[in-house]
């Protein structure tokens, strides 16, 4: 999922960082004036600087040559320098509202906090363009900064030819049958998704009480214990395309039609993935700040499960002239593809209308869900917890 910024360069975060720290120096001009009056450019502003050289490395950037490589490298020293120099102002800053008592109340104490929070990420932005501009050398994508308004932000690897660069964090969807998004992860620093079977597994222990019968994924869930871990949990058939060069043994299996056709079922989740990033916003990240990445993912993810089926055209229906048949003329059956019920729709009443069951059961089953924090999607009340309630109190289902 992307983050709300700009395509990150070196030049443009430390121009960025400059901005930031020229601001806190003009707001707190009023505060510390007199305390740093005799201090040599204690509030200069060098954001003019900045700009001058960032217009240069625009005008050279098509141009090539060793000398235009060069002058780069001589523009990036200087902006560079420019920047520790603000640095040194912010901290004289600091130190002066610390000793004249302004940093424990009102815009002092805001001052100072803004201070504490973007000097580290300017600092590491300072030792990111020096690494890779002036040294030559590389940093790794998972300690790259790529934004100061939002560090938790980093580079996504699509892995796939012609995709364009996203910046942002990576989140894994677990669907489960029936097009009911059961769990999300939001992946920190040092984590991939060939670590995401294992709590996978476990929460749908959790939720349903037993294991998957088949569980699907993609290549890059692939790790070579996951069939230990999948064997052990009770999984029948474990679908997933081996990562890296495969052994005689896999290219075989994976060309088996079984295999194959238990694989076709995987690609529910791609279209899963795209109504959440087209219809519920989980295309680009509006809110600021790790919290809000993941109330807006688990928002989408609670919304899009809530929201009734639209009526539409059925495949059969798409060929020319064919009599179209919608979600709401097809006869209503008891299975898992029942409707998907949210916050909104937990009346017991609600329930036993539209899934025509008992009161009694429906009563059951929401109690059931409440019990387990189930009660912001209550599609993942599918007809196995129906069934069991139903064995269980010698009820018997419309």
């Amino acid at each position: 999922m992307q983050t709300a910024i700009h395509h990150p360069t070196d030049s443009s975060l430390l121009v960025a960082g400059v901005r930031v720290r020229s601001r806190v120096l003009r707001r707190s001009k009023a505060l510390v004036g007199e305390a740093l009056e005799g201090t040599r450019d204690a509030f200069r502003t060098r954001t003019r600087t900045m700009r001058q050289g960032l217009r240069t490395l625009h005008r050279t950037a098509r141009q090539k040559g060793e000398a235009v490589a060069e002058q780069r490298v001589t523009i990036y020293k200087k902006m560079i320098v420019t920047a520790e120099q603000t640095l040194d102002q912010v901290a004289r800053v600091r130190d002066a509202l610390e000793d004249t008592g302004q940093a424990a109340q009102g815009q002092g104490r805001r001052l100072r906090e803004q201070v504490d929070r973007f000097v580290p990420l300017v600092e590491r932005v300072i030792k990111q363009a020096r690494t890779r501009v002036v040294e030559g050398g590389k940093v790794p994508a998972d300690e790259t900064s790529v934004s100061l308004f939002e560090p938790h932000s980093r580079v996504i690897a699509r892995h796939k030819g012609g995709a364009a660069v996203e910046f942002g964090r990576t989140v894994v969807f677990d669907e489960v049958e029936g097009g009911i998004v059961s769990r999300y992860d939001i992946l920190e620093d040092g984590e991939t998704e060939h670590g995401a079977l294992p709590p996978a597994l476990a929460h749908h222990q959790e939720v349903f009480g037993r294991a998957p019968t088949l569980v699907t994924a993609d290549r890059g869930v692939h790790s070579p214990n996951n069939e230990r871990l999948a064997a052990a949990a009770g999984v029948c058939h474990l679908v997933m395309p081996t990562w890296g060069k495969a052994t005689a043994e896999q290219r075989a299996r994976e060309k088996e039609r079984a295999w194959r056709t238990r694989y076709q079922w995987r690609a529910g989740i791609e279209g899963r993935i795209s109504r959440l990033r087209r219809d519920y916003g989980l295309r680009r990240c509006a809110d600021h700040g790790p919290n809000g990445l993941e109330r807006r993912v688990r928002l989408g993810r609670d919304w899009q499960q809530s929201a009734p089926h639209r009526p539409g055209r059925s495949r059969l229906s798409r060929k020319k002239g064919a009599q179209s048949t919608t979600h709401q003329e097809r006869p209503q059956r008891f299975c898992s593809h029942a409707p998907l019920f949210s916050a909104f729709f937990k009346s017991q009443r609600q329930l036993a209308l539209l899934w025509r069951i008992p009161k009694s059961l429906a009563a059951l089953t929401s109690e059931h869900c409440t019990q387990r924090g189930l009660c912001g999607s209550w599609g993942l009340a599918t007809s196995y917890y129906v069934r069991v309630l139903s064995q269980e109190n010698g009820i018997t289902p419309k």
